[in-house]
Formats: structure tokens, C-alpha cells, sequence
């Protein structure tokens, strides 16, 4: 994926706190070994899927930086209670996401189909949509690349 700072980097346009609140979420995180440690600049770790579901769950499941780490693990092993409706008929990552047993494995799950999920709503929204394979292809590798 990418270094602590790089996906600082990205989610703080979205996010509305400092730069500086945002590091400091990271460095908890990280002495707490929710994310890897290691070098700084070039030779920092890149985070895994499962260190970012950490990064985003502690940065938004907690009020300060010293709650971050509980935040992980009380939302991280939430347990599914099974879901309702049919908005997921229509798209199987939400199907997959369904048959996760924990909410992290849902959340690591969903962010992995981003790119499915988002192709979905454009079919839910316009069904007669016409999305061509080599359109579609190149739709899902735009949205991963963000």
C-alpha cells in the first residue's frame, strides 16, 4: 500500500484535522504495535491491508491519540450480528463483506472491492448503464489508483 506518512498524506484532505493530530493518531498506533515501525523516508514500512484497516479504525474510532489503540481492538473484533434487506444482491463484495465474521475483516474486505463496490452503485443508480469490459477495467484501475 503505502507509508504511514503517505496515507496520512491521503486521508487528511478528507479528514479536516492537522497534519499534526493525524501523526500523532500514527505514532500511538505505532508504539503500540498496531502499525509497523521501522526507518523514516525512504526506507519507512509500507502498511499492509491490515495496518490500514488499524490506521483508519484508531484515527476515527477514538476522540484522542492515546485512545486509539483500544479503539482498534474493540472495533477490529466487533462480531457481525448478521445483516438485513437486499442491497447487496448486486454486488459481491458486499456479499463477501457479509460473510466476514469481524467487523476489521469486513472493513480490510470492503477496501479491497472499492473499486467493484463503486462500479456497482454507477449500475444500482443507472441500470441500463452500458459499462463495456475495457470500460469497466479501466474504471476499477482509476478508482484504485484514488
Amino acid at each position: 500500500m503505502a507509508t504511514l506518512p503517505k496515507m496520512l498524506e491521503l486521508i487528511q484532505p478528507c479528514d479536516g484535522r492537522d497534519k499534526g493530530t493525524l501523526l500523532q493518531f500514527g505514532r500511538v498506533l505505532r508504539e503500540a504495535n498496531q502499525l509497523p515501525g521501522g526507518k523514516r523516508g525512504k526506507g519507512a514500512p509500507n502498511l499492509g491491508l491490515e495496518h490500514a484497516v488499524n490506521l483508519l479504525l484508531g484515527t476515527y474510532g477514538a476522540a484522542s491519540p492515546k485512545d486509539g489503540p483500544k479503539a482498534v481492538i474493540n472495533l477490529r473484533y466487533l462480531e457481525a450480528d448478521g445483516f438485513s434487506g437486499n442491497f447487496h444482491e448486486r454486488c459481491e463484495v458486499l456479499r463477501d463483506v457479509m460473510g466476514k465474521k469481524t467487523f476489521g475483516e469486513a472493513l480490510e474486505e470492503l477496501i479491497v472491492g472499492i473499486p467493484e463496490v463503486l462500479t456497482s452503485i454507477v449500475r444500482i443508480m443507472d441500470p441500463d448503464c452500458s459499462l463495456s469490459e475495457q470500460d469497466e477495467t479501466s474504471w476499477r484501475l482509476r478508482t484504485a489508483k484514488g
